[in-house]
């Protein structure tokens, strides 16, 4: 495994949807996929190595970061073109002020630690990230969570070139191997952009 250097000062951690909802064996998320994504998150201890990644991030220093996806009670901030958004809405998953959306105990915020909710895919859509970044001059962000291929890569690593950020790493949780080989592509992809 390769040693990345990261600038100090420059770099936050991002820590990615990992809610109740989403990567607890009783989230509704979890049960509509029959189980499956909360059974490969303990198998390899996503969030553990994810809770060890933020300690090593606090001890040196390093902002944390949360990500959260939740929608008002009502779903009203839920856009109606998003056949997948939609299905949190019919699973009544992600509802602000519920146990699923907020954040898993293994990974819970820390007390210095900030936590952004989102609404949307990307987590610099619609919400206060680019400034936060910008305000404390980060640079350099590490991306991790439990769908590195879709919302890290698909939407974040790309985002990062409109607010430009100068690099971004991502620090793998859980990734199939179908899914490590799109994520991989969608890295090139969003560097040549």
């Amino acid at each position: 495994m390769a040693t990345v250097t990261l600038p100090k000062g420059m770099t936050a951690i991002l820590i990615m949807d990992c809610q109740n909802d989403i990567v607890h064996e009783n989230g509704k998320m979890n049960a509509a996929m029959k189980g499956a994504l909360a059974k490969a998150i303990k198998e390899r201890n996503v969030l553990g190595t994810i809770a060890r990644l933020a300690a090593a991030g606090r001890s040196a220093g390093v902002p944390i970061i949360h990500v959260r996806h939740a929608y008002r009670p009502d779903y009203s901030d839920m856009p109606n073109n998003a056949p997948l958004l939609r299905g949190s809405k019919q699973a009544g998953s992600l509802a602000d002020g519920t146990w699923g959306a907020e954040i898993h105990a293994e990974v819970a915020p820390q007390p210095k630690d900030l936590v952004i909710t989102k609404t949307r895919v990307s987590a610099f859509y619609s919400s206060p990230l680019e400034g936060i970044l910008k305000a404390q001059d980060i640079t350099h962000l590490v991306l991790t969570g439990v769908a590195t291929d879709g919302v890290v890569v698909a939407i974040n690593v790309k985002d990062r070139l409109t607010v430009a950020l100068d690099d971004v790493v991502l620090a793998e949780a859980l990734c199939q191997r179908r899914r490590r080989q799109r994520r991989q592509r969608g890295i090139v992809d969003a560097h040549r952009q």
